[in-house]
């Protein structure tokens, strides 16, 4: 299946972007990005009031498993994300090893472009535009990364960038229909 065609392929090209700007810090791994997506693509905000008052301030969020569990997790299983994160590393490791040149820049154009719209970075907003466009996915830019960067910056310019918007976050992750 081609990588545009994957009904994952946001969260593959999310996952290459965030373990790139997190490669150089010592808190965060590329395993930690694999479970943090997984657990967002695959997992629920447990309902209860405080939770979703954290999850609307950016906060820490306890999840549980919204889909059946895979390989052998059970009840007792501490991490029932795990196998759902390893299925995002394979994939990125896969296209990375197939050497398809349509896969390897459709992949690499929009880590690029969700990067920058990550860190809100304004010097390189037109190129991501250009980058996603390349790649075919400059609808999804419109309505998906140029949102989540307007709102990052406004985080920033108002001293909140440390703060993850996670509804516009997840939102990312949405294909455009």
């Amino acid at each position: 299946m081609r990588v545009r065609d994957d009904p994952d392929r946001y969260l593959i090209a999310l996952y290459r972007a965030a373990g790139a700007i997190v490669q150089n810090e010592k808190s965060m791994s590329r395993r930690k990005v694999a479970k943090t997506l997984a657990t967002i693509q695959f997992g629920m905000p447990i309902n209860d009031p405080a939770n979703l008052r954290s999850l609307h301030a950016g906060g820490k969020v306890l999840v549980a498993l919204a889909v059946p569990p895979r390989g052998r997790e059970n009840i007792e299983q501490r991490d029932a994300f795990a196998p759902f994160a390893a299925d995002i590393k394979r994939k990125s490791h896969r296209i990375s090893k197939a050497q398809d040149l349509d896969d390897t820049t459709w992949l690499a154009s929009m880590a690029f472009a969700i990067g920058v719209a990550i860190k809100g970075d304004a010097a390189q907003i037109d190129v991501a535009a250009q980058a996603a466009s390349f790649a075919g996915e400059a609808e999804y830019f419109e309505k998906r990364l140029l949102p989540y960067f307007k709102a990052r910056r406004a985080d920033m310019d108002t001293n909140r960038a440390d703060a993850v918007r996670w509804p516009e976050f997840i939102g990312l992750l949405i294909p455009i229909s």
